[in-house]
């Protein structure tokens, strides 16, 4: 920053300190005539009214057209920035916890009450990065990382199973987690051969009848446009497929935020809801059990 600016930015910052001023602005952003209620609302004296948009103008935050006054462009980004201040500042505690989690984020854990406080005042955009996968192996590998740290629950909607990512839901159920599984019915012929040939290897038969027999595993089918999985109520994975063709994988996205879980969590128990049991599972359990 030059001295120029460095200047004008500490001119801006001593006016935006005195008395009123922040009143003054949000009235502004309305459109402020200066008359005896508006003086009453502000709870100044004309003079100190005038002062503060005589030093307002001069800064180039304010525009006068005849008797009213209104925010300049300048004045419109520098009163919500000071808004979105005002909002960081109002949640002191979250911030002291959200630097506790970002100078230790091994041995912090960001609570869900936390995070969708942080996302309200911020914007989920700006808070969890979101994570891009456009090769399958590479989402499969990331899916099975975060399975892996499933302390409650597990929801998904599958067009696909895979062997590996069979084995990390089953050592999740095993710590008991609850796991929903939704199958896609499309291709339920594809499917079916796509199963047999996965329980025709020994280790996958016993992965298999152990995971689709536990009680606190369910599973059902119904038409599954895309993928998506829900764990514990924050972390989302979310699979894009080919407009063109709906059967190819184009890329996945991973992010952690409570506030799109909980939405995405009430579409999982709709479509729930309205799937059925699950033919090709059952078949292929029988032939594991054969």
């Amino acid at each position: 920053m030059d001295d120029v600016n460095e200047q004008s930015v500490a001119k801006l910052n001593k006016v935006l300190s005195r008395k009123h001023t922040i009143a003054i602005l949000e009235q502004l952003s309305k459109g402020l005539k200066v008359n005896i209620n508006t003086l009453k609302e502000l709870g100044t004296e004309r003079r100190t009214l005038y002062y503060i948009l005589k030093e307002l103008r001069e800064n180039g935050l304010v525009i006068k057209k005849g008797n009213q006054y209104t925010l300049s462009i300048l004045g419109f980004f520098v009163y919500n920035a000071e808004n979105e201040l005002i909002k960081w500042l109002e949640n002191k505690n979250e911030i002291k916890l959200l630097n506790e989690y970002m100078n230790n984020s091994e041995m912090f854990k960001v609570t869900n009450a936390l995070l969708k406080s942080l996302e309200n005042i911020i914007g989920i955009s700006k808070f969890e990065p979101v994570r891009i996968y456009t090769d399958w192996y590479s989402l499969v590998e990331s899916l099975i990382g975060a399975i892996k740290t499933a302390k409650e629950s597990i929801d998904m909607a599958s067009r696909y199973i895979d062997a590996s990512v069979l084995r990390a839901m089953l050592e999740a159920a095993k710590r008991g987690v609850t796991i929903k599984l939704i199958t896609d019915s499309t291709f339920s012929a594809i499917r079916a051969k796509y199963y047999l040939a996965l329980v025709s290897n020994e280790e996958n038969k016993v992965i298999v009848k152990q995971l689709f027999t536990l009680k606190n595993v369910s599973v059902k089918t119904t038409h599954v446009p895309y993928s998506f999985i829900i764990i514990d109520q924050d972390q989302i994975g979310i699979e894009i497929p080919e407009v063109s063709d709906e059967k190819s994988f184009l890329l996945g996205l991973q992010l952690k935020s409570p506030t799109i879980a909980e939405k995405m969590s009430v579409m999982m128990k709709k479509i729930y809801a309205n799937a059925v049991q699950d033919s090709v599972i059952y078949t292929m359990l029988q032939e594991v059990n054969s």
